[in-house]
């Protein structure tokens, strides 16, 4: 959800700040792509870090429901797309 939030902030701030230089919106990109990684490596590793402490934590359960998320939003993506 946060990476999703993270998606939309950009997208608006992007709604108000155009333009049409392609090395500014590279940079633009590449540091929107490193903002989402980091934040999505930080809370997978808090969510580890906190179930270690809980019993009965499953950690391949965690995992496999990351990476079904990040397929749900590959694929509704896709089935979004319109061109």
């Amino acid at each position: 959800m946060v990476n999703a939030g993270l998606l939309a902030w950009r997208w608006h701030k992007g709604l108000r700040d155009y333009h049409c230089d392609g090395h500014r919106h590279l940079m633009s990109f590449h540091r929107s792509l490193k903002e989402r990684f980091f934040v999505v490596v930080l809370l997978l590793a808090a969510g580890f870090a906190y179930g270690f402490m809980e019993p009965g934590f499953q950690p391949l359960s965690m995992l496999i429901g990351f990476v079904v998320g990040q397929l749900a939003w590959v694929i509704a993506t896709a089935a979004l797309k319109t061109d």
